[in-house]
């Protein structure tokens, strides 16, 4: 029997909920030979007065990149994984990329809210 899922999706914002997620996307994907996809969206900063703001997304990414790493060989060992950091807004980074690859399945954690304020959006 083939299996449905080639391809997870597992978006990650490199706090502590982004374990459970990989650990998650990593058992699934051993189960299913799958391969996990990480992605870190560092979004972008949003100036609200106008006073010149320099912004370093390159050092970001490459910081981001580094804790890729430890996740991906602490969480998904023994899984083919990729890790990819982008800079922009998270949501439409995340729909895109999940479009490009063609994602069969997305694993994302919460923010780690819980009861009622799970169900508010932001």
């Amino acid at each position: 029997m083939a299996s449905i899922f080639h391809k997870i999706l597992c978006p990650v914002d490199l706090d502590a909920n982004a374990s459970s997620a990989l650990n998650l996307a990593a058992g699934i994907a051993r189960a299913v030979t799958a391969e996990v996809y990480v992605l870190h969206v560092v979004p972008l900063v949003v100036q609200a007065a106008e006073v010149p703001m320099l912004i370093n997304y390159k050092e970001q990414q490459e910081r981001a990149n580094a804790r890729l790493t430890e996740l991906i060989a602490k969480h998904v060992a023994g899984v083919r994984a990729i890790a990819e950091t982008a800079v922009g807004e998270p949501a439409p980074k995340i729909i895109a990329t999940a479009r490009k690859l063609p994602a069969d399945l997305t694993i994302m954690s919460t923010h780690g809210r819980r009861g009622f304020f799970a169900f508010l959006p932001g």
